[in-house]
């Protein structure tokens, strides 16, 4: 049996993910009072914020986005796998029980470990959900999402590296 998964669920669960992102900078953002560190997470912030527009405009039509996603897909493997990506398994959604949102105890290190993780698996998602879509505006806007989330690991992982050598 087919999922019947279709471009509306899957950019919602895009959507999603970029909205959570918003939280988790957010969240970290406030807790550190080094400027450079809380500045670059709300820049974070603000670029997922981009990209959650961006998704949001395929979902209401404004970038074209043709037919279904869907395909031959027995054991809904395809849907599955792109709901777990939503569902807090990407960056942690701090309304769900068993989510492990920002304390406010972890140090710098820890969180910027935990966003690059996050920005990789978002890039995976991403991968999959431009593989699926038709349609060249749609493909192109997606493409354009991973090449700013891959940006986001070099941002993380220099302030990483600076942390390091401090």
């Amino acid at each position: 049996m087919a999922s019947g998964l279709n471009a509306q669920e899957i950019l919602a669960m895009a959507l999603a993910i970029e909205r959570q992102g918003v939280a988790f900078y957010i969240r970290a953002a406030a807790c550190f009072k080094d400027e450079a560190l809380s500045g670059m997470f709300r820049g974070l912030a603000e670029m997922e914020a981009e990209h959650a527009q961006t998704f949001q405009k395929m979902l209401d039509g404004e970038v074209l986005v043709e037919g279904d996603l869907s395909g031959f897909d027995p054991d809904d493997l395809a849907l599955r796998y792109l709901t777990a990506m939503t569902e807090g398994r990407v960056f942690p959604d701090p309304r769900r029980a068993d989510a492990t949102p920002i304390t406010g105890d972890e140090t710098p290190r820890e969180i910027l470990h935990r966003a690059i993780g996050a920005e990789k698996d978002s890039i995976v998602f991403y991968t999959g959900l431009r593989d699926l879509v038709k349609g060249p505006a749609a493909k192109t806007a997606i493409e354009d999402i991973i090449r700013e989330e891959m940006g986001h690991i070099v941002l993380l992982n220099d302030r990483l590296s600076g942390l390091d050598r401090a």
